[in-house]
């Protein structure tokens, strides 16, 4: 996980599981959080375990590879992650598209920019293009879904009289490799 070594390793194996990974980071307006980063496996074969998870997250982060139009496709339809992402999360869980390997020249892109970007308008995710080799992006990234988090949980705190949300409860982020999930922890985000 790039984000949460701050390294890339060509030998690193697809999550077999789930990887964890936690993080401290200064947001934009100085204020310092935790992620708690949850890398659950995109194997198909791993989606049961990876819904359990999916329940408990505030952010979701999608990841596809740009390179590769089969993890692209695997995010579409009734089928798709995005459609079991969101069967499975409450409504104003944050949902992130990631497009890796974006430092890619752009004739090698299996997936052109234009057919990312209508998908995530149709299904209303904000994009993200990523580099996890180079860094390109990941911090941006992350604290782009870092502030959706904070800002969804102090909007739950004004909406609700009867339960109190801080920006130091308990958030959960979960990744994955096709799906890159996002668990945190302890908003700490």
């Amino acid at each position: 996980m790039r984000f949460g070594d701050e390294s890339f390793s060509n030998n690193t194996r697809s999550t077999i599981g789930v990887d964890y990974k936690a993080r401290a980071v200064t947001m934009r307006n100085g204020e310092v959080v935790k992620l708690q980063i949850w890398d659950t496996a995109g194997q198909e074969r791993f989606r049961a375990m990876t819904k359990s998870f999916f329940a408990r997250s505030k952010a979701i982060i999608l990841t596809f590879d740009v390179s590769n139009l089969e993890s692209f496709e695997a995010l579409h339809g009734t089928e798709g992650w995005l459609s079991s992402i969101r069967s499975s999360v409450a409504d104003d869980t944050a949902i992130v598209l990631c497009a890796n390997k974006a430092d890619l020249p752009e004739t090698s892109w299996a997936v052109k920019r234009v057919v990312i970007k209508e998908f995530a308008d149709e299904n209303s995710l904000r994009v993200h293009e990523v580099s996890a080799l180079s860094g390109q992006g990941v911090k941006e990234m992350f604290l782009d879904v870092a502030e959706m988090i904070l800002a969804n949980l102090k909007s739950a705190k004004s909406a609700s009289s009867r339960e109190t949300v801080s920006v130091n409860d308990s958030v959960r982020i979960t990744f994955s490799d096709q799906l890159n999930a996002v668990p945190k922890k302890g908003c700490s985000c």
